[in-house]
């Protein structure tokens, strides 16, 4: 006899994992994660910086999260989980009269949206990080309650939350087919069995177009890699440091562990799944580390703890969150463009309140619905990292 569920969630990543946890909490009785690794968390959730800020471009992603800071903030108490969240905050740096222009843009939205976050002087810079280079510096902004925690954490709390609940979690077990009658989602199938459910969830991660495919939905997803180079211990550099980025050039750097993490995201990088670490990324990005920050000249970069990952990027760097409406009960939680960690909680919640009840507060996803790419109603994120 065939297995039955009230939603099936594909992909154990941390947005899927955080769907399964909502889901469960509003008493979903029968929920099924399937992930086609033969373990949880490792695919981009695994591979993430860590950084969450709230210093977005548009509403949507400033109030997405807005929700997932209150959540972060309880973590440990509501899921008995250490994420190590650090809320150093996040610095903007500038020395163009193009990025000022921009990023007191920016400050004028999230001001208005209730974002704790100010404008800062290259004086006031070298009391918040005194390791940078200020001279040419035309000012940024700063908010004191952005920060990093542990992504891996986090997904794991989701997930065992909601195994606690009753959610059934499935590792090495891909999904190959989607199942669709009339419009209508009526299953999955993965090798060997078919499984009935009224509901399906796209939390595949880079593998969302795939999936989409599967349910002959377009899903406008591209997995582009992203690299990390990590130094050696440098205590020259204190460890309660805001996440910092320079916003002209774009490369960006923070504490962990004694040592150093840094990046740069490559705008020529081309779509694709490749997870290989090119060492001369290092070079690429010491010369910009260098631009900022002199003092890293006397670090040592390890290339054993640098990686790469993969980000799930949409056309206008924000997520795909609601029905699609081509297919009855197939619900997309994609495109997240290296937000996934940081609005996972809010993307679980809203996904969960759609699903079993219709709607979603207090957000508002028309502006993240998947038939914006086809109406040309695109919201550009400028934001990017």
């Amino acid at each position: 006899m065939a297995r039955s569920f009230d939603v099936v969630i594909i992909g154990a990543g941390i947005i899927g994992l955080s769907v399964a946890y909502y889901l469960k909490r509003k008493q979903c009785p029968r929920v099924l994660v399937l992930e086609k690794e033969h373990s949880w968390i490792t695919g981009s959730t695994a591979r993430a910086n860590g950084g969450f800020r709230q210093q977005f471009s548009t509403p949507v992603n400033i109030r997405l999260s807005q929700i997932s800071l209150q959540v972060f903030q309880n973590f440990t108490e509501e899921f008995d989980t250490d994420i190590s969240f650090r809320q150093y905050g996040y610095l903007f740096l500038t020395a163009t009269e193009k990025g000022e222009q921009g990023l007191r843009r920016n400050l004028q939205l999230q001001k208005v949206q209730g974002v704790p976050v100010e404008w800062v002087t290259p004086e006031e810079i070298l009391q918040i990080a005194p390791f940078v280079k200020v001279e040419d510096l035309r000012g940024g902004t700063f908010c004191p309650a952005d920060g990093y925690a542990d992504s891996y954490s986090i997904a794991e709390g989701f997930g065992r939350k909601a195994r606690d609940l009753g959610a059934q979690i499935e590792v090495g077990q891909p999904v190959v087919e989607i199942l669709t009658a009339s419009g209508q989602i009526e299953g999955v199938a993965i090798p060997g069995e078919e499984i009935h459910t009224p509901r399906v969830v796209n939390a595949a991660g880079p593998y969302a177009s795939t999936i989409g495919k599967m349910a002959g939905v377009d899903v406008p997803v591209q997995p582009i890699r992203r690299m990390l180079v990590m130094t050696e211990d440098f205590p020259a550099i204190p460890e309660k440091i805001p996440m910092t980025i320079d916003a002209d050039s774009g490369f960006l750097m923070r504490k962990e562990s004694g040592k150093v993490l840094m990046g740069w995201s490559d705008p020529s990088e081309p779509p694709g799944f490749n997870l290989t670490f090119d060492s001369t990324f290092i070079d690429i990005v010491a010369q910009k580390a260098l631009a900022r920050v002199p003092l890293l000249e006397q670090a040592r970069i390890n290339p054993r703890r640098s990686w790469a990952g993969l980000y799930e990027v949409t056309p206008d760097h924000h997520c795909i969150l609601g029905e699609a409406p081509e297919l009855t009960g197939f619900f997309l939680a994609n495109g997240f463009s290296g937000h996934g960690m940081m609005h996972s909680p809010a993307a679980g919640m809203m996904l969960a309140d759609l699903i079993l009840e219709g709607k979603t507060e207090p957000l508002d996803l028309h502006p993240v619905r998947l038939a914006r790419f086809k109406e040309g109603d695109l919201i550009e994120e400028t934001v990017v990292l």
